[in-house]
This record gives structure tokens, sequence and C-alpha cells, in this order.
């Protein structure tokens, strides 16, 4: 039997004190966060509809979602950094099975929107949260579960199926009413097996609860509850993720020429190859290029080919060349968020909607759903995105150049995939001598590979909670 408590500095306690099976009729299964320009947004990945309450909390700042009847089995390696509103996440277990999901904010916020996606060919159900801006005193004013976005359906619990209700007092003058024994005593009906397993109570998430206070016996009964760490879960079997590796350019495309005559796209293709090498030397990855030859490729074909292999992530590959010889270094872009805003009202405005986002049908959906859809995969997809960059720059040796600005945000429509993280690296700059005579190496190349290697590694395992082989 699983019980538990948790409680955040106000000391509320929802729902009354019930022990419930270990398994939850629910499940959470992935948390994400992201930043918009005005608003941070909150999605939660679930195996069913979420009966849920959001609301706010002061002293210090929280966001809290409350999910009835649900475990919560999101790897705690998968749970996202500092972004927007959001400073830390943190997450337990209530009495009753209610699962608690505590976000501090780093300055008030309120809650603009909340509300569940159904789901939509082969993405379960997901819960989304907004939050944006708001006064210090507003705050306060609609801190507290009196407040709250409650939603989701109700579930009917043991007394609420065996309980009669009593007919309503009819405005008729003719009917009469009924005698207060026949309201008091519902019909008795005929006797029944015993069932063989009775229905766990759902704990109501809607009640107000009790509030503690940090004096007398309240300071007692709080100092007793606690997180309490969710149970360990089978993990799932190990996935090989595929790589998407892109080298630039190519066929009547040199892309940038070197110092000394070296195109561009010889010097990429070179790094495709050794990057696969690598890669498929691990036993861990798959890879998929998308070309192979010295062929010419129309940006967007390079992006679709990926999409359609089901890539788990896009590295494109450049080396780049600027008028100043003296300047040097690697790089690596992500989308930029103009770019993205841009992208995304493009995509809603397409007339065939089928296959903006793999595994999803767009055709029959409203603008507005089709735009939160997009805006939701968009969102995530660059979260993992700038993940991934940060993840290579961490990883690469001392003795490998970076720009001062190594980590750059652009609207290359390489990394313009609404569901595929991209990022695109620049390893350094041909019109450099130095760039030049280290990226004609091989030595170099497969060092910066095995950079790549660890990287994703770091990514996978520790940012989206995979286990690999």
């Amino acid at each position: 039997m699983r019980t538990g408590a948790l409680a955040g500095a106000s000391g509320v306690l929802l729902g009354p004190a019930l022990a419930v099976e270990a398994l939850a009729a629910n499940k959470a299964t992935g948390f994400r966060l992201g930043q918009h320009t005005r608003k941070t947004r909150v999605v939660i990945d679930l195996a069913g509809e979420p009966t849920y309450r959001v609301f706010t909390l002061t002293e210090p700042a929280r966001l809290l979602i409350d999910l009835a009847d649900s475990d919560w089995l999101v790897p705690a390696g998968a749970l996202p950094d500092s972004t927007g509103h959001i400073a830390r996440v943190r997450y337990g277990l209530l009495d009753g099975g209610l699962t608690r999901v505590v976000l501090d904010l780093t300055r008030p916020a309120r809650i603009e929107t909340a509300f569940a996606l159904s789901p939509r060919d082969g993405h379960a159900w997901r819960l989304v949260v907004d939050v944006v801006d708001t006064p210090a005193r507003a705050f306060r004013e609609t801190a507290g579960h009196a407040h709250a976005v409650v939603g989701g359906p109700i579930p009917e619990t043991p007394a609420t199926t065996t309980a009669a209700v009593a007919p309503a007092p009819s405005e008729t003058p003719e009917t009469p009413d009924p005698p207060a024994s026949a309201v008091a005593s519902p019909p008795v009906p005929p006797p029944e097996p015993p069932p063989q397993e009775l229905p766990r109570p759902m704990p109501s998430i809607l009640a107000t609860g009790t509030e503690l206070t940090a004096a007398g016996a309240g300071a007692a009964a709080l100092s007793q509850v606690a997180f309490v760490p969710v149970p360990a879960r089978k993990p799932p079997p190990p996935h090989k993720p595929l790589i998407a590796l892109d080298p630039g350019h190519g066929g009547r495309d040199p892309g940038a020429i070197s110092v000394h005559g070296v195109y561009e796209k010889d010097i990429t293709l070179a790094m495709g190859r050794e990057l696969r090498r690598v890669l498929v030397g691990t036993g861990r990855y798959r890879v998929f290029m998308t070309r192979e030859s010295d062929v010419s490729v129309r940006l967007r074909e390079r992006v679709r080919r990926a999409r359609e292999a089901g890539a788990d992530l896009f590295v494109s590959i450049h080396a780049d060349a600027i008028g100043n010889p003296k300047v040097r270094g690697l790089s690596v872009y992500t989308l930029s968020e103009k770019a993205s805003d841009a992208e995304a009202a493009a995509l809603a405005e397409r007339e065939n909607k089928a296959d903006i986002i793999l595994g999803m049908d767009l055709q029959h959906e409203s603008h507005d759903v089709t735009s939160i859809l997009i805006d939701l995969a968009q969102r995530e997809t660059m979260n993992r995105s700038v993940s991934f960059a940060n993840a290579l720059l961490k990883e690469l040796p001392p003795d490998i150049r970076t720009l001062n600005h190594s980590r750059r945000f652009a609207g290359f429509a390489v990394l313009k995939a609404p569901d595929v993280p991209s990022a695109l690296l620049e390893m350094g700059y041909l019109s450099n001598a130095t760039d030049e005579k280290l990226l004609r190496q091989r030595a170099y190349r497969a060092k910066l590979a095995q950079a790549v290697v660890r990287s994703l590694d770091r990514f996978f395992t520790t940012v989206q909670g995979a286990r690999l082989p």
C-alpha cells in the first residue's frame, strides 16, 4: 500500500488521509518548461485525462499543480533547469494518492490559462499551464487554493455510487411534497453478492483542506510532513537514438572556400563521415546522413529527410568564412526566438496541415488549436535544442578553440523542424589559416567527434532521461 504526505511552506493539506494501491489510475511521464516572450509554459505528459488543480502560494512564491490519483514517472534527471518564471521544480506524494508538483517562482506570477489537451495521433494527454507577470499585490490577493484553476473528470466514489438523490420539491401546487421519511431513507435495493474487489476511493482535490499555522499544535503536525520519494519503477528498455547528420553544402554549392582553396562542402562531408563512424562504433546510436556524397540537397529537403527518417536529433555541420582572417573558433547555433515565432505562424497558415508535426494530422483542427499544438511542439523542440547546444560546448576539450560568444541564435532553414531538436555546428573559420589546417586533419576531426558523442550522451541521459544501450 502506498501512503504519503506533502506540504508546502503554507502547510496546506488536501483531501482525506486515504491509503491507495501502489499503482495509480494515471501516470505523469514527461515534464517540460518553455519560455515565451511574455509567459512561461509548463507541460506535463500524462497517460490519461488528468484531474488537476493549479494555484499559487506566497512566502515563498510558488506555483502548485496537484494531480489526482497519479504516479510520477518522470526521471529526476529529465527535470529542466530554471526557465522564465520557474526557478526550481520539486514533486512528491500527498495522502490520498495525489501527486503535487511545486514550482518555485522567480517573481510574482499569475495563472493565465490551464487546460488539458486530449490525445492526438500518437500523443498522449497533456496538461498545459501558462503563467505571466503580475504585480506583487495582485499575486498576494489571488494566492491560495480558493483561487485555484480546477479541471478534469470527477470520478465516482463508493459513496456517490450508492447514495440516493432526493427529488427536488415540485413547483406544481397539485403535487404534494414527499414525506420526510421518504427523503431521509432511500429505498433498500435487493441484496447482491459482495463484490470481489472494492473500488479504490479517489480523493477529491476540490476540497478546501485544512490550514496549519506555524504555532501550537499546527507546528508539530507540520514538522512531520515532508516530500515522499516516488517509488522506483522498472526502467524502459534501452533506446538507440537516431542522429541525423547534415554535412553542409555539396554539389554545385561549394560553401566557403579556404585560404588554400579547400571547399567547405568537402570538410563538412569528411566530418560527417568521421562523426558517423564514431557514433556507430559506440553501439549506442543510429545515424542518418542527409547526404553521403558530393551532391546538392536543398535546405528544406534536408529537414524533410531527417524528419521522415524519425530523427531524434538533427546536427548540421558547417565551417564558416569571414573577411577578417584573424577570427577563429567554433560556435553552435540554435533557432532564434524571432525566427521561431515567424515559422510557427507560417506553419499555422499552411493549407496542408497533415505533416506539420510528424504523427499528428491537424487538417481538421481549428486555427486556435493548430496554433497551440504547433507552439507546444516548437517550444519543446527549441528547449531541447538549446540543451544539446549547451551540452556540446561543455564537452569540448580545452584545446578546441571557441568564439567568445560561442552560443548563437539564427533563423537558419535547417533549424526550423518543429518536432526535431536541431543545432548547427560551425566548426571554425576556413578564412583563418589555423582553423583551416586543423579541420583538414583527421585527428582533429576525430577529437571533435568524440566531444559530440559525449554531449549526446549527456543530452539523452540527463536532459531526456533516456537509457542508452
